[in-house]
């Protein structure tokens, strides 16, 4: 007795050949062999798919496919893809959205005087009469010698740390004051 194509005869009966035996490599690789009555099918392995005119499971490129499917930054690999986030930011556990980073409390005495969180990063704030130097340090302002001060023009201005002081000088009798000298 002669069986169709895809079938081989067994115990007096026609009964499906399962083409697809453990190790066979009938199938392109990144693919798996499934068994049908009379033939089999290749099914690509998840994060691929089939060239049909190349009988081959290529990679899928997730990131082009669905551009929103990592919130910052999304990384192709052979097969998959995975998320990675900007500086400042950690990976959440969907591994796919994004947390800030509190650098401020995670960093103890990162800025000399006060530390603001911001998204994806921090800032370093001073206290009245000081300049941020250096993104964390704070440096006396010297008003005197910006000419910030509001000291009169015949007034000696002296500068203190985070402020000044502004002095006035009376001339003996007798004297007259040039300038502010």
């Amino acid at each position: 007795c002669e069986c169709p194509t895809g079938f081989i005869f067994k115990h007096g009966a026609c009964v499906d050949d399962d083409e697809c035996p453990r190790g066979s490599s009938i199938c392109p690789i990144n693919s798996l062999c499934r068994n049908t009555p009379g033939s089999y099918v290749c099914d690509c392995i998840s994060g691929y798919k089939m060239i049909a005119e190349r009988a081959f499971c290529d990679d899928i490129n997730e990131c082009e496919i669905s551009p929103n499917i990592c919130e910052q930054r999304c990384i192709n690999v052979q097969g998959s893809y995975y998320c990675l986030c900007k500086e400042g930011y950690r990976l959440n556990n969907d591994k796919q959205t994004c947390r800030d980073l509190d650098e401020c409390s995670m960093i103890a005495n990162l800025c000399q005087y006060h530390c603001v969180n911001t998204p994806g990063s921090y800032k370093c704030i001073c206290p009245s009469g000081f300049s941020v130097e250096r993104g964390r340090h704070c440096q006396d302002i010297d008003e005197c010698h910006l000419g910030t001060h509001n000291c009169r023009i015949d007034d000696i201005c002296v500068n203190l740390r985070g402020d000044f002081r502004c002095y006035s000088i009376d001339c003996p009798q007798g004297y007259e004051k040039l300038g502010n000298k």
